[in-house]
């Protein structure tokens, strides 16, 4: 259960530094009073961690006695470990990379010609902390989505399956989670990124909400053209985001049987 509470420490300390862009690896280790280098490798997998250790920081974490001895337990057989504990993991790591948006963009951002297989250079290039990246990473890992191999060369095993949010189903909290991001993100770019490197457009009107089915597929449509072509004619050089939002801002109202007639 050692590596399951590794796994639990990286997401302990990206959910930090996303909460505190300011909080850093040396932050957690002075709050969990280990050396900084240690709690790095630990992270990393290049340490052990036993039995003592996992009580003493899950208790420095905030972990109730109970979570603490389900990751103390000893280990169960390979086929229960497999549907039970991996099956878990799996499904958690499976909501995280649905709702947070950058797992797709490090999918992406492997694809352009400046890429380097480095976490900290990806934490630079996508504005997050290298505690997020590391986190993303294994959850990509584990979830057969992404191959980190020997000679340290990052493949991209998702099938491109992950560029589309949401898709058919996606959990309802995953996938308004990842939309809440897409906005807040729009909103970031609004502000600083300069407008020439950006488009940002909106249009309000008085439509018939029976033509909706029709307009999704149309908007599903205009999404695949753009992709085709910035994505695979010439190069690739950045990452974008696109957020297509078609919403009510009136209050629903029941169309009246005369207006049925008159269609």
């Amino acid at each position: 259960m050692a590596e399951d509470f590794r796994i639990y420490l990286q997401g302990e300390l990206a959910e930090r530094c996303k909460r505190n862009p300011k909080y850093s690896l040396r932050s957690f280790a002075k709050a969990l009073g280990v050396d900084a280098s240690t709690l790095a490798k630990v992270l990393n997998g290049k340490r052990r961690i036993g039995r003592r250790s996992i009580e003493s920081l899950g208790a420095k974490v905030g972990l109730r006695p109970a979570e603490i001895r389900r990751y103390t337990a000893a280990p169960l057989a390979e086929s229960q470990t497999v549907a039970a504990n991996d099956y878990v993991q799996l499904a958690e790591d499976a909501f995280e990379i649905i709702a947070d948006w950058q797992h797709c963009a490090i999918l992406e951002l492997i694809t352009i010609e400046s890429f380097r297989p480095d976490a900290k250079w990806v934490a630079r290039s996508l504005g997050i902390s290298a505690a997020e990246v590391h986190a993303a990473l294994g959850r990509l890992v584990r979830a057969g989505m992404l191959e980190i191999t020997a000679d340290g060369r990052w493949l991209d095993r998702s099938g491109g399956k992950t560029s589309a949010v949401p898709a058919p189903g996606l959990t309802n909290a995953a996938a308004k989670e990842h939309q809440r991001q897409i906005l807040a993100l729009a909103q970031q770019a609004l502000v600083e990124t300069p407008p020439e490197e950006r488009d940002q457009s909106s249009m309000t009107m008085a439509i018939d909400r029976r033509k909706l089915g029709e307009a999704r597929l149309l908007i599903k449509q205009f999404r695949r053209e753009l992709a085709a072509l910035l994505c695979h004619t010439g190069s690739r050089t950045d990452v974008y985001h696109l957020g297509v939002s078609l919403y009510p801002v009136s209050k629903r109202t029941p169309i009246g049987e005369d207006h049925l007639e008159a269609h």
